[in-house]
């Protein structure tokens, strides 16, 4: 029985960038890096976030980010971060990882 080769996602030095989530939707200032394959989501304050190209806005339809909360998830390559707050500002970070 052959086993697939999986790799350990690891921090990509340099990769953490900020957003100001407040009643309108803010991102990221540049897309992921081009060996980015996941991010954590962190916030301090309830937040909606979405991923998407360097015109993405989020909405409170999107994915929910609950405070003090962190996600883990895939990423492509180039992609933002939008967030928006859900009730009070919010200081969200985006951790890149390669892997």
């Amino acid at each position: 029985m052959s086993r697939s080769h999986t790799t350990t996602p690891y921090p990509i030095a340099g990769g953490c960038q900020s957003i100001s989530a407040t009643a309108s939707s803010a991102r990221t200032s540049s897309g992921v890096g081009s060996q980015t394959r996941f991010v954590t989501i962190a916030t301090d304050e309830a937040v909606h976030y979405v991923l998407g190209n360097s015109s993405v806005a989020a909405t409170t339809s999107d994915t929910f980010l609950p405070a003090n909360g962190e996600h883990f998830i895939r990423i492509l390559p180039g992609q933002y971060v939008a967030a928006i707050r859900s009730s009070a500002d919010a200081a969200v970070k985006v951790s890149e990882f390669a892997g």
